[in-house]
């Protein structure tokens, strides 16, 4: 990468991953890489050491909050252009992570020709998505209807109220903590918050969302 090009900051905590990324833009000269992190502290710190202009990201990471964090960072750097790289397609955790401020969002399992020309794309200035998610996001931006919660955001909800860490919540409904954190997206996207402290006050707010039976989603069937 060339030592002439935005100075990027490549944040994933699978090295595969990394690596992959940084071998399909290894002969890219509009970025330099000059840091790769694998946690939410790291990140932070190189944040804070480099001052990059590009941020590729996987909001997936230890120590990391993905809209809280990600807010963050865009209040901080405002300047900043952030592409994330997911393997997440879940159409209202996108919609949380493009309402908190990235500039792209790319599925991992695209082909590496897409991921540079994702990030040419945002690094011009203009939004990229991944083309297979544009048919849900078109979809969720038609439903107008109540909001639902399934079974398992509510039993999610009620640990969150009563202060249950990520790991606490996982370990009380046998999950994955990924799978904590992805539920609480979709979660603060659905009631309008930003913030695990929101969310809670939100809840304790409005006592009838734990009171709601909740729908089976596909899965929980």
């Amino acid at each position: 990468m060339s030592g002439d090009g935005v100075r990027t900051v490549i944040a994933d905590d699978h090295e595969l991953a990394r690596a992959g990324i940084r071998n399909a833009l290894a002969d890219y000269p509009a970025i330099t890489l000059v840091a790769e992190v694998s946690t939410g502290t790291e990140l932070f710190e190189a944040l804070r050491e480099y001052h990059p202009g590009f941020l590729i990201l996987d909001v997936s990471m230890p120590g990391f909050d993905p809209l809280k964090d990600t807010l963050s960072i865009r209040a901080e750097y405002p300047a900043l252009r952030i592409l994330v790289v997911s393997a997440y397609d879940d159409d209202v955790y996108v919609q949380g992570l493009i309402a908190a401020g990235v500039d792209g969002y790319h599925l991992k399992d695209q082909p590496l020709r897409d991921l540079r020309l994702a990030v040419e794309r945002v690094l011009r200035g203009e939004r990229w998505i991944s083309g297979s998610l544009i048919p849900k996001l078109m979809s969720h931006e038609r439903n107008t209807g109540p909001l639902e919660f399934s079974t398992r955001q509510i039993d999610i909800a009620r640990c969150l109220a009563n202060g249950l860490s990520n790991k606490e919540i996982a370990d009380e409904l046998t999950l994955s903590i990924k799978t904590v954190e992805n539920h609480l997206t979709r979660l603060y996207r659905q009631i309008n918050v930003t913030s695990r402290l929101e969310a809670s006050n939100h809840i304790h707010a409005h006592p009838e969302l734990l009171a709601q039976p909740g729908r089976l989603t596909a899965h929980e069937r």
